[in-house]
């Protein structure tokens, strides 16, 4: 379901720009985010204010609003007392990082660290609050405050030695630079794997045949396996990483999860054909696990300079949305380069249809490749125009304009071919793609408030027609709308 609602959500957020050529995009994200606000009123839900309003601020923030962006955080408050206090802080602070509110991001941190020690809602590791701490520390250049937020949870591990809690503060140490320290931490949280899970505790090398398959603790001896090779990864120590999940079921989701970190360490490193490798030993049932490291080792390649592998890698991909997903964001990376005509190519290539591609329908598949090309197109235009070539500015806009009507066709004929559908969830799915679709296209005829109508329509919830009219005004406020939009969906 979440494909059919990306591809649509990607060009009704960039038809947006369409119909805005030359005008200030950040104008249209405003009207957007009015109409987020006005039906978040709605919303009494705690969870559901949180969900929502940051979302807002985002765009708020993105659009240069920072006094709208303070009054969002705001209305979270009433909700702060039934959620991790901390993790909300943190993503505000990112916010106004992202922002340029410095000053309001150093005051977000200062409240971070006083709740920090009373906010144990959610994780057992409490030392994960003062990582949250850190990042932001971190982005603000503030290396005093990063120490001691590593202090305080070395403290946290030494008082209540966990396993996860020993593998947050490695990770803390080798953000700030201390890899000797990271070290021993790993050992520290190897050295107890397993013991604080069962009321007879074991060594690591014990535990495997004092406990059966099923039993719980065995269960939590994976988990802390998985925090070990996580915590390994991120230490550079490729070698240790693997063979800690060596002793870890090959088919569980943890396993996988904990090779993806070690598949991230490894492009980071420069390994690429490692990495590869090591996508091979995820789970055979998680393709779309595989699928995305894919993507991410492509787009690492591709801007390393190496576009051969690039493709070859990307030819490995076969589900329609994270292939495109992956050449969008190559191309936009060329696009940051001022290669024009190899971002042009991309988009060439973005609209040919796969012989073995996966994902939908015929007519669903070519929705999302139309909307990736429309996107790609509309950010190549927004650069040329920068650049003074208005003849390629023009072209690229009207290439980005047929893509998109292409698209909404392409929804349309999906749709029509779904009135026999018994599986009502599918045929509400392929609903909402068409409604969406549609509102593109009265967003490419510059009917905002009709888009925003279609958009309303579409979503039976207030809580995902807000959402939705806050992921397109950060795209619309954005530079790259293409990569943020593919942030909102954890892409």
């Amino acid at each position: 379901m979440r494909r059919g609602i990306v591809s649509a959500l990607c060009v009704a957020s960039f038809l947006a720009h369409l119909s805005h050529a030359g005008e200030d995009t950040k104008a249209v994200a405003r009207q957007l985010i009015a109409e987020a606000c006005r039906q978040a009123e709605q919303l009494t839900d705690p969870n559901e204010l949180v969900a929502v309003y940051p979302e807002i601020a985002r765009a708020q923030g993105r659009s240069g609003d920072l006094a709208p962006m303070q009054k969002s955080f705001e209305r979270i408050s009433p909700a702060m007392a039934q959620i991790r206090q901390v993790t909300l802080y943190w993503l505000m602070g990112e916010i106004q990082i992202m922002a340029g509110d410095l000053a309001g991001a150093r005051e977000t941190v200062q409240k971070a660290k006083e709740t920090a020690p009373h906010d144990t809602n959610g994780f057992e590791d409490k030392a994960h609050n003062y990582e949250l701490i850190l990042r932001l520390q971190l982005k603000l250049n503030d290396k005093t405050g990063a120490e001691e937020s590593v202090l305080k949870s070395r403290e946290i591990a030494q008082a209540n030695p966990r396993t996860d809690t020993f593998c947050t503060l490695a990770k803390m140490q080798i953000a700030v630079g201390n890899r000797t320290a990271a070290r021993e931490s790993i050992a520290q949280a190897r050295a107890i794997a397993g013991k604080t899970h069962s009321e007879n505790p074991t060594s690591l090398p014990e535990i495997v045949p004092a406990y059966g398959v099923a039993g719980t603790a065995h269960s939590a001896y994976w988990s802390d396996l998985f925090e070990i090779a996580r915590a390994e990864a991120a230490l550079g120590d490729i070698a240790a990483a693997k063979a800690t999940l060596t002793r870890a079921p090959k088919d569980d989701l943890g396993t996988t999860i904990a090779y993806q970190a070690i598949v991230t360490a490894q492009w980071k490193q420069g390994d690429f054909t490692g990495a590869k490798e090591t996508v091979k030993l995820f789970a055979p049932r998680l393709a779309g696990n595989r699928a995305s490291a894919l993507v991410q080792i492509a787009i690492e390649e591709a801007k390393a300079g190496r576009m051969d592998a690039a493709r070859s890698t990307i030819s490995e991909i076969q589900d329609v949305f994270l292939k495109t997903a992956a050449l969008q964001q190559i191309a936009s990376n060329r696009v940051a380069l001022k290669d024009f005509s190899g971002a042009e190519a991309i988009a060439a290539e973005i609209l040919k249809p796969s012989s073995n591609a996966k994902g939908g329908s015929a007519e669903s598949l070519r929705c999302t490749r139309e909307a990736f090309a429309a996107m790609l197109y509309v950010r190549i235009a927004q650069a040329q125009e920068k650049a003074g070539d208005q003849a390629a500015t023009k072209r690229n806009w009207s290439l980005a304009e047929a893509a998109a009507r292409r698209s909404v066709e392409a929804a349309n004929k999906a749709i029509d071919a779904l009135q026999g559908e018994p599986d009502k969830e599918v045929k509400e799915m392929e609903r909402l793609l068409l409604l969406i679709q549609s509102a593109a296209a009265l967003a490419i005829t510059g009917d905002a408030t009709g888009a925003t109508a279609t958009v309303n329509k579409a979503a039976e919830t207030p809580l995902f027609r807000c959402q939705g009219l806050a992921w397109l005004a950060d795209a619309c406020a954005a530079e790259d709308g293409g990569t943020v939009l593919l942030g909102h969906l954890g892409f």
